[in-house]
């Protein structure tokens, strides 16, 4: 085993040890809990409480994370999602990564057309369908 513990809370270190060469230690406290929770349902307030253990396999996915973390692959690309406007939307490779500039554009939208009246946007290349989603559902 690549690890001491199979307890989820003890892999920390090991994250730390395997990335300070690319993330800042910060950066690197932030990626591990969006892990933990996304990919085994643990908060960052209760990983100290918990118990949970990886099983074999969870610990290969763990270290495959890690490796393409190393890479500098996007932690949204790894997990297969993204956040954006409160909204959680499914990214890969293929897909660009919604940007929190793109988030602004999508408030001076909603902010600036807060008539009742129609609009129309054409939304080209949508890729995540980030935009068009989140204007359809926060202007309705």
């Amino acid at each position: 085993m690549f690890v001491a513990s199979n307890k989820l809370a003890d892999l920390l270190p090991y994250f730390t040890r395997k990335l300070k060469q690319v993330y800042d230690e910060r950066e690197i406290e932030s990626i591990f809990f969006l892990i933990t929770e996304t990919k085994f349902g643990i908060k960052k307030s209760a990983l100290e409480k918990t118990d949970k253990r990886l099983t074999e396999s969870e610990l290969l996915e763990f270290r495959d994370i890690v490796n393409d973390l190393q890479k500098c692959k996007p932690v949204q690309q790894i997990l297969g999602e993204a956040d954006f406007y409160g909204i959680k939307f499914k990214v890969s490779e293929q897909v660009l990564i919604p940007r929190p500039e793109t988030e602004e554009l999508v408030n001076l939208i909603i902010h600036e057309n807060k008539s009742n009246q129609k609009i129309k946007i054409l939304d080209i290349g949508t890729g995540s369908g980030c935009i068009a989603i989140s204007l359809k559902k926060k202007s309705a």
